[in-house]
């Protein structure tokens, strides 16, 4: 006798595997390592020049693209300034669904860096 799938097991799938990456998106720390924290803050600091800050994160592989309006600090409060530098990396890939991403955000005093903002978070597709 041929077993047949059982059309309620297929048709649950899609939703087991979607929660599972609302699951998964929260659990993920949203904190950056200590150590990948110390690598970003040897790399980008306050003082130092905008365009060589720019340069020495896109050289670990970050995205930057210039930006005006809302950021959020560290602490999850929301600034705004006239321009600053979003940075980002997709390094990891924590389901199908989801990838975790890296933010760097370069807030300029003058010529200078004023404030450097890092952070992780998970990022989810929804096509």
């Amino acid at each position: 006798m041929k077993s047949r799938p059982n059309w309620l097991t297929l048709a649950a799938a899609p939703a087991l595997l979607l929660s599972g990456c609302s699951l998964i998106q929260s659990t993920v720390s949203p904190s950056v390592k200590a150590t990948e924290r110390s690598d970003l803050e040897r790399k980008v600091y306050p003082g130092m020049a905008m365009n060589n800050a720019e340069a020495n994160i896109q050289a670990l592989g970050f995205n930057c693209q210039p930006r005006s309006g809302s950021y959020f600090d560290d602490a999850g409060q929301e600034h705004s300034a006239e321009s600053f530098i979003a940075c980002v990396k997709r390094p990891a890939s924590i389901s199908f669904y989801c990838d975790e991403r890296t933010a760097v955000t370069l807030v300029p005093d003058g010529d200078r860096v004023g404030h450097v903002v890092i952070s992780k978070a998970p990022s989810c597709h929804r096509n």
